[in-house]
């Protein structure tokens, strides 16, 4: 009989084992549709934005949540002292900003012609070696910037007053500055509760602004105009051309502009936020935002690529072409999608880089035992090979699984029990190293009463003094 169980336990073994080396072999490294995740220093960092002039010449920013401020009940990145992150091709690196303001965003018309904006109406401009503060015409919190060149540069703002216990608002203002290359001055402002958060433009008489309470202003050249309003908030834009202009904003929301009108498409998500959007061309457009999502347009529709590999909020997306994008995010997120690598897993479905099988049992993905799982991939799974694979066919195969036991809360019980100990072996992997000691001790001494001639082949294989 004990012959027989050790059998069938080392047959589950070799089937688990088998398993594994297949994904391994099968599912190369990096297989979450091309993208891999990259992890600047220090991780505290919410990174906002990101731009670069060319592949080995990338720009991030945003604020350390490590350095204190903000305070208050209601949250706001002012008071964390400003970061940018550059990447030369192979490594991201801190540079001095030399302010102590939060940044949102960044653009640049070359290489040596850069400009980052943030609270309190912060712009730095970046000339190919140092960072300098350039001063701006307003206090307001800026929050998106764009240009048409070196000399024809927009940025878009807003300030909230606001109850710092109950987070009501008070007062509201918003600004839209621009600069000729000489000096930054107003060309907008307005106290109707607009607050602008993004701008784009195809040239310099063609521009949006798009803001939180869902209006789209125009520029024309000579003034702003409204262009079109939504019930939704807007939180970025982006466009190919005059003809060709997404929007994207709370609950999956994407507005499309054909040069005539705006027209709200499917994006196939309602549950989560969509912050920036990026393309390198009217049929390779990305859009990213809560949980980790991240949208692809091929022209004719919008996808979500099933990643598995962050579930961290992302708020910026650019790229030097459709082999090369950057997206950033929460804790210093940077993910990096290269085509050399691209494998699509994105027809497995998607659950925003949650633990869908975890997600489905607790209900939710930002339940505590389902961030120790997440913790476990972030930080031990997909720091190997041999992770990285687990979790691509993971997430290749889970989904269906999951949709069951969501669907049946008995089986959702029987999960949660299922999944509690693996749960707490890898948030205390001590503690559960010490139970399995003790538990090994009461089966081996429960073995010895049970089965005499185990006990007394354990004597006889005892070296005799």
């Amino acid at each position: 009989i004990l012959t027989e169980a050790i059998g069938r336990r080392l047959k589950a073994a070799a089937v688990l084992l088998f398993a594994i080396v297949f994904a391994w072999v099968l599912i190369p490294a990096g297989a979450y549709a091309g993208w891999e995740r990259q992890n600047p220093v220090p991780q505290e960092n919410v990174l906002k934005g990101a731009y670069g002039s060319g592949p080995n010449d990338v720009f991030a920013v945003g604020y350390a949540t490590g350095g204190g401020g903000g305070g208050g009940y209601c949250f706001s990145s002012d008071g964390y002292s400003g970061a940018i992150l550059h990447y030369n091709g192979s490594t991201w690196m801190s540079m001095l900003s030399g302010t102590p303001h939060g940044f949102t965003d960044i653009w640049g018309s070359a290489a040596n012609d850069v400009f980052a904006v943030g609270t309190h109406g912060s712009i730095l401009h970046y000339n190919g070696t140092v960072w300098t503060a350039m001063k701006s015409d307003t206090t307001d919190d800026l929050y998106g910037v764009w240009g048409s060149g070196a000399n024809d540069v927009f940025a878009v703002g807003n300030s909230v007053l606001s109850d710092r216990n109950t987070c009501v608002t008070i007062s509201t203002s918003t600004t839209i500055q621009h600069y000729d290359g000489t000096a930054w001055a107003t060309m907008y402002s307005s106290t109707n509760g607009d607050k602008f958060v993004d701008v784009w433009g195809s040239s310099a008489n063609d521009v949006f602004a798009v803001g939180t309470q869902g209006t789209i202003l125009h520029y024309n050249g000579t003034a702003w105009m409204p262009s079109g309003t939504t019930d939704k908030i807007l939180n970025g834009i982006w466009g190919s051309g005059p003809n060709d202009v997404f929007a994207v904003g709370a609950g999956g929301t994407i507005l499309h502009y054909d040069g005539t009108s705006w027209t709200e498409v499917a994006s196939g998500i309602t549950d989560r936020w969509l912050y920036g959007i990026w393309g390198s061309g009217p049929n390779d457009v990305f859009a990213v935002g809560a949980g980790g999502a991240i949208l692809h347009y091929d022209g004719t529709t919008w996808t979500e690529a099933a990643l598995g590999i962050t579930d961290r909020w992302l708020y910026g997306v650019w790229g030097s072409g459709t082999n090369d994008v950057f997206a950033v995010g929460n804790e210093g997120t940077i993910l990096h999608l290269n085509s050399t690598i691209k494998k699509d897993v994105a027809e497995s479905g998607g659950d925003g880089g949650a633990c869908f099988i975890a997600t489905a049992a607790w209900g939710s993905y930002l339940d505590p035992h389902v961030q120790v799982l997440r913790d476990f991939r972030d930080h031990c799974l997909l720091t190997n090979r041999l992770g990285r694979a687990f979790v691509a066919f993971y997430y290749t195969h889970s989904p269906p699984i999951a949709a069951y036991i969501r669907q049946n809360e008995s089986v959702r019980t029987v999960t949660r029990l299922m999944l509690t100990p693996i749960v707490y072996g890898v948030g205390y992997p001590w503690l559960v190293l010490l139970f399995g000691g003790i538990v090994v001790c009461i089966w081996l001494m429960n073995m010895k009463l049970r089965f005499p001639a185990f006990a007394e082949m354990n004597r006889k294989q005892k070296p005799s003094a």
